[in-house]
């Protein structure tokens, strides 16, 4: 609590993963950072409904989770914010930058509902594995369908597509639905509203 490490902005968060990772790797990956200022209001255009779940699929350093977080704190509880706020992403990496930016004096012994997947194959009901701070212990629980999903997909061109990715789009048949030539984030807005409520 008293080592200052909240005072540390999002901007500074973000340079050490844009510092730690070649940027060419990143844009490969589609991975480029949200200012804080443009998560704020995407998570405010988003959101209809704050007393329900919210999940950023592609949370990389977690500036729209964690904004999500910061609006939801301000109106409820500071337990059911964080339980009704979830994030997740395909690498690791970013998610151990993401867990620092959402953990606040006040959510320390708080598990984050923060995770590594892939956002093509999210589905509801999945068991989701997550470590509880203040025990140390796993905790497993049901990934929830959510009111929204709000996210700065990663914009990686078709013929970058990771084969990994390839594969679960063709198993998926979803080239069938949109066209060979989508690029990733066309994929991820059709699969990501499985996890929609009818009215999310």
């Amino acid at each position: 609590k008293n080592n200052g490490i909240e005072q540390l902005n999002q901007t500074a968060l973000q340079n050490i993963l844009e510092g730690s990772v070649n940027t060419t790797k990143r844009e490969i990956n589609g991975q480029y950072t949200t200012p804080p200022e443009l998560a704020n209001i995407l998570v405010q255009l988003a959101v209809r409904d704050w007393s329900d779940t919210v999940i950023d699929c592609c949370c990389g350093t977690g500036t729209i989770s964690k904004a999500a977080l910061t609006i939801k704190k301000e109106k409820f509880n500071v337990s059911e914010a964080v339980e009704t706020v979830w994030a997740c992403d395909k690498y690791q990496y970013p998610l151990q930058v993401a867990n620092i930016s959402m953990v606040s004096s006040d959510t320390i012994n708080l598990a984050n509902r923060l995770f590594q997947h892939n956002a093509l194959t999210l589905s509801v009901g999945e068991n989701i594995n997550i470590i509880n701070p203040e025990t140390g212990n796993e905790m497993t629980l049901d990934l929830p369908q959510f009111g929204t999903v709000v996210s700065n997909l990663p914009f990686v061109a078709f013929e970058n597509i990771p084969d990994d990715d390839k594969a679960i789009i063709s198993e998926a048949d979803l080239n069938s639905d949109i066209g060979g030539r989508s690029d990733l984030y066309c994929y991820i807005s059709v699969e990501i509203s499985k996890i929609l409520k009818p009215d999310g």
